[in-house]
C-alpha cells in the first residue's frame, strides 16, 4: 500500500510529523466500520536503519545509507502497509528512485513536505543534544532540492508548517489520496515561487487568496499547474507570511477589525502579538513582502508592531536602529522646529 516521503531542511520537524501521521492512520484503521483494517502502518527512519548524521558528510557513505533505505522500501511497501520514509530525503534523485519503487509495486504515494525557515532549523537543531554540527547543518541545506509538486515522483505534495500549532496535517486529504485513491481536487493547492531563492510552497485557496496580488492572477490565468512567481519575495519570509494566512484564512473578521486595532492595540489577538515578535531586519521585510503581495491585515499588523516600537524611542535612536540616514540641513531642521511650534 502507500508510501509516505517526508522531507525538509535538517530540524524542521520531520519526525514529530510522521509519528503523527502514524497515529491518525492507526486510528483511523481502528474505526469498527474501516474496510481497510487489515492494513498496518510502519516508519522507516534512520535510527532504524543503523544511519547517523556523519553519513550525510561523506558521499560513500551517504551511498550506503540511500541504498539501505532503498532496500527497506522494496522490503515493507506491499499491499498490507503503509510505508511513512521519515529520512532526510532531500534530493529529488532519491525521492524520484523512491517513487520507483512504489510504482514497481502498483501503489500510491505522496511527499509530505515540512516547510520551516532556515533560521528557525538553524536555532532547533543547536539546541538538540543530537542536533546536527553547525557545518553539516548548513552543507545539507545547501544540498536540499525543494520539491516540486508538478513533478510526478513529487506528487500529490502536502505541505505544512512546521511549529505552527495551528498548521494541522491534511490528514482527510492525504487518506483520499492514498487509500481511496482519490486525488486532490485541481483548485487544492497554489505553487507559489519566489524566484529569488528558487523555493516552492503549495497552498490551499484560501490560504493564497488572503494574498489580493495572488487571487487577482489566478482569477485572471485561471486554474493552473505552473508555480506563480514572485520575485520580490525569498522563501524564508514566504514561510512567515503562509504561516499568517493558515492561521487566518477562515477569519471573517479580519479585514473589519484593521480600523479597531489602529486605534486600540490591545485588540490585536495573542496569536498575532507572538507572531509579530521577530527582529527588525525580519519584521521590515515581512512587511515589505506582504504590501507586495496586498495582505492589508498583515500589513497594518506590521506597521502597528513597528511604530510601538518608535514610540519608545527618541529621533536619533530611530535613525540609529532603521539606518535611517539624517540629511537635513541646520536651516532646514530649524525651519521644521518652527513649523511644529506652530502647529502645538
Amino acid at each position: 500500500m502507500p508510501l509516505i516521503m517526508m522531507t525538509g531542511y535538517p530540524s524542521s520537524g520531520k519526525s514529530t510529523r510522521a509519528l503523527e501521521l502514524k497515529q491518525l492512520f492507526e486510528t483511523k484503521l481502528a474505526e469498527p466500520a474501516q474496510q481497510h483494517r487489515r492494513l498496518t502502518v510502519q516508519i522507516i527512519d534512520d535510527a532504524s536503519l543503523g544511519v547517523t548524521h556523519d553519513a550525510y558528510s561523506k558521499p560513500s557513505a551517504e551511498k550506503i545509507a540511500r541504498g539501505a533505505l532503498l532496500s527497506a522500501v522494496e522490503r515493507l511497501v506491499s499491499r498490507e502497509t503503509i510505508v511513512i520514509a521519515d529520512t532526510p530525503n532531500y534530493i529529488k534523485g532519491l525521492r524520484y528512485q523512491l517513487y520507483c519503487v512504489s510504482r514497481e509495486v502498483s501503489t500510491t504515494q505522496c511527499v509530505v513536505h515540512c516547510a520551516i525557515s532556515v533560521d528557525a532549523a538553524r536555532r532547533i537543531n543547536q539546541a538538540r543534544a543530537d542536533g546536527y554540527s553547525d557545518t553539516l547543518f548548513e552543507e545539507l541545506v545547501m544540498r536540499y532540492e525543494e520539491p516540486n509538486p508538478a513533478a510526478k515522483w513529487d506528487s500529490p505534495l502536502f505541505t505544512v508548517i512546521q511549529h505552527d500549532p495551528a498548521d494541522q496535517l491534511p490528514f482527510d486529504a492525504i487518506w483520499d489520496a492514498l487509500v481511496e485513491q482519490r486525488a486532490p481536487p485541481p483548485n487544492f493547492a497554489t505553487a507559489m515561487k519566489p524566484s529569488s531563492d528558487g523555493r516552492l510552497f503549495a497552498v490551499d485557496e484560501k490560504t493564497g487568496f488572503m494574498s489580493t496580488l495572488i487571487k487577482d492572477i489566478v482569477t485572471d490565468l485561471g486554474a493552473t499547474s505552473e508555480p506563480i512567481p514572485l520575485p520580490n519575495v525569498c522563501g524564508d519570509i514566504l514561510v512567515e507570511i503562509v504561516r499568517y494566512c493558515r492561521y487566518h484564512k477562515d477569519d471573517a473578521r479580519l479585514s473589519s477589525s484593521v480600523p479597531d486595532i489602529l486605534q486600540d492595540d490591545s485588540l490585536i489577538e495573542a496569536w498575532d502579538r507572538k507572531f509579530m515578535l521577530m527582529n527588525d531586519d525580519r519584521m521590515l521585510r515581512v512587511i515589505a513582502a506582504a504590501d507586495y503581495l496586498n495582505i492589508e491585515p498583515l500589513v497594518d499588523l506590521g506597521c502597528l508592531a513597528v511604530a510601538k516600537i518608535i514610540r519608545t524611542l527618541s529621533v536619533e535612536e530611530i535613525r540609529q536602529r532603521y539606518n535611517v540616514v539624517d540629511d537635513f540641513t541646520p536651516e532646514q531642521r530649524e525651519q521644521i522646529k518652527k513649523e511644529l511650534e506652530r502647529m502645538k
